[in-house]
């Protein structure tokens, strides 16, 4: 049976407005009351989640549960993930990526329902320099769209979606490639010409797009995705395909499953995206996995 509960609700994360007024606050303190469910709530925006989720960690809460969207709960992850202290997840995100992994309904009524049945469960967490990130991790071509679509946002006032479709476009266009080495990969030190390299926290299922974590959180590696050599009209070919395919079938995708990986540039800085969240970090990477580092409360993973 839980102990009290604390719940960390990011307000400005993509459906935190929704809890915005003090009656859908009301409504949703009153769906954990129903499931019998003794919880202290704080209402914060993205300034203050670190501050309060280490607030809430000093308090001594076995359970923390945290509302937001992937980005959100890369933050709580980084905190809870050195603490013996259980996540449980309200999905107020865009895509909620993280959620879906474990299996938690998207409604909010049935994400408490999980919460109140109690079913723990560890899995692995990764990181790159020091930086916690929980579904995946890039640098090249989706973090430079992710750059653009933050200035749209801010410039035109634009959504994220149709934000992120121009952004994408208009990065397609330029098609920029990073000459990168990559080490601790099966094959040794390798130099390499890519528009990405995507590193995913465990495999990735070889079906069709969109990609999914069917196997879970807990194979303890890293999933490296790349493709050396492709131009932009290859590349576009290949993503179209892997909407009716496997994208790992197709010849120019290489993957590897390791426990750590250096991508090393000549430059200084590299712009890398951490479940969507762009930050700037110094050369060499070095992505590790984390088994087993965070408890959460889950239903089932993705099948």
């Amino acid at each position: 049976m839980h102990s009290r509960l604390a719940v960390v609700v990011n307000m400005s994360s993509g459906q935190g407005l929704s809890l915005s007024s003090p009656s859908s606050q009301a409504s949703l303190q009153k769906l954990f009351a129903i499931h019998h469910l003794e919880a202290e709530f704080y209402w914060v925006d993205l300034e203050q989640l670190t501050e309060v989720l280490n607030e809430v960690c000093r308090r001594k809460f076995t359970t923390v549960v945290v509302g937001g969207g992937d980005g959100t709960l890369r933050t709580a992850a980084s905190v809870l993930s050195q603490t013996s202290i259980t996540l449980g997840i309200l999905p107020l995100g865009t895509f909620n990526n993280f959620a879906r992994t474990l299996g938690i309904p998207l409604i909010l009524d049935e994400a408490v329902k999980v919460i109140a049945k109690d079913a723990r469960t560890l899995v692995d967490v990764a990181e790159v320099n020091g930086y916690t990130f929980i579904n995946n991790a890039s640098v090249g071509i989706y973090v430079r769209a992710v750059r653009l679509r933050e200035m749209l946002r801010r410039r035109l006032g634009l959504s994220k979606m149709p934000a992120m479709v121009y952004a994408i476009l208009a990065v397609l266009w330029r098609f920029p490639r990073l000459d990168l080495q990559l080490a601790s990969l099966p094959t040794g030190f390798q130099s390499v010409r890519v528009p990405f390299v995507f590193v995913g926290n465990n495999p990735y299922t070889s079906k069709p797009l969109p990609l999914v974590r069917e196997n879970g959180l807990s194979q303890g590696c890293l999933s490296v995705l790349f493709t050396p050599g492709v131009g932009r009209k290859s590349l576009i070919m290949m993503v179209t395909k892997a909407l009716l395919r496997p994208i790992q079938q197709d010849p120019a995708f290489e993957e590897r499953y390791v426990q750590e990986l250096i991508i090393r540039r000549a430059k200084r800085r590299l712009y890398v995206a951490l479940d969507g969240e762009v930050v700037a970090l110094r050369s060499p990477l070095v992505f590790r996995t984390r088994p087993q580092a965070l408890q959460v409360i889950g239903a089932e993973f993705h099948s």
